[in-house]
């Protein structure tokens, strides 16, 4: 793609790493795909974080009011860092009816998330909520070997809390990282399954999801110190064990995808996927308090 006409960016919510990623991508996407994006304000309540960010990467413009950071931009990026505050940022950015990507969880209930679905389509804004894990080159492989091969089975292994963050009981609960293990479970097998059963274990708990192809897949969310997610699928021929690498392209690929999608390039990611899988990991919460309580 090339001589993409210039879009104006804000990126709303500085407290995640998240924002400074999406930062240094859109120059990679400039340079390396000759997009011409331009981020030229950021938000955050805590105006400390928004200005240090703007210092770091000479962004025009820093405040703590929504309202002012939307002035003049083409395209909504909300990347604060929890989903508890995302449905009123998202609900306060559709003054702008601009493109709006809402990093994820998209929110932390159903029904919000099926209210922004519903208040984006009224206006035809196009909306986009997505873990950056769904574009990471191994997750893309093996949907590929899931859509060609006879999978027997597989197993999807990763954490569900933050670590290193500090004790906030925001990042202790199953959504914080558990969102990735559903999205990568939603993207390769897209969430065609018959039933779910849950398991609490000692470090976190243990699902096996009986596909409509009658296989079974074993999603465990672990309590772990160690950053990893790692897939497994087994074939009628072969075992495919895959690695999230960490410092891959994954946010590269998905903003390109975000951004080619505004274009009218791709048809986007359905935000009906992204609830499905949220809707996936409720199911999960619920199963695992019911077992608590036997």
């Amino acid at each position: 793609m090339g001589n993409m006409k210039e879009k104006t960016i804000t990126i709303l919510g500085c407290d995640s790493s998240h924002a400074a990623e999406f930062i240094k991508n859109i120059l990679i996407l400039n340079s390396r795909y000759n997009f011409n994006l331009k981020v030229i304000s950021l938000w955050d309540k805590n105006i400390i974080l928004a200005k240090a960010l703007a210092l770091k990467y000479s962004i025009e413009f820093y405040t703590d009011n929504i309202s002012k950071a939307l002035k003049g931009v083409d395209v909504i990026l909300v990347a604060n860092r929890f989903g508890e505050e995302r449905y009123e940022i998202a609900k306060q950015s559709l003054i702008a009816e601009k493109p709006t990507f809402l990093d994820k969880p998209i929110t932390m209930n159903l029904q919000e998330a099926k209210n922004l679905k519903d208040f984006y389509e009224a206006k035809s804004i196009k909306l986009f909520s997505a873990s950056a894990f769904r574009f990471s080159n191994e997750v893309q492989e093996l949907k590929k070997i899931f859509k060609d091969e006879k999978v027997l089975s597989g197993t999807i292994i990763g954490p569900y809390e933050c670590n290193d963050l500090g004790e906030d009981p925001r990042l202790k609960n199953i959504f914080f990282y558990g969102i990735h293990l559903v999205e990568i479970f939603e993207e390769i097998f897209s969430n065609h399954f018959l039933k779910i059963d849950t398991t609490k274990i000692i470090n976190g708990n243990s699902s096996t999801i009986e596909l409509n192809n009658g296989s079974n897949i074993q999603l465990n969310m672990l309590r772990m110190k160690a950053d990893y997610y790692s897939i497994s699928l087994c074939t009628e021929n072969k075992i495919y064990n895959k690695t999230i690498n960490l410092n891959g392209n994954y946010y590269l690929n998905m903003l390109k995808y975000f951004f080619e999608y505004i274009d009218g390039e791709n048809l986007g990611l359905d935000i009906s996927k992204t609830i499905s899988a949220l809707s996936l990991l409720f199911k999960i919460d619920s199963l695992e308090k019911n077992t608590e309580n036997f």
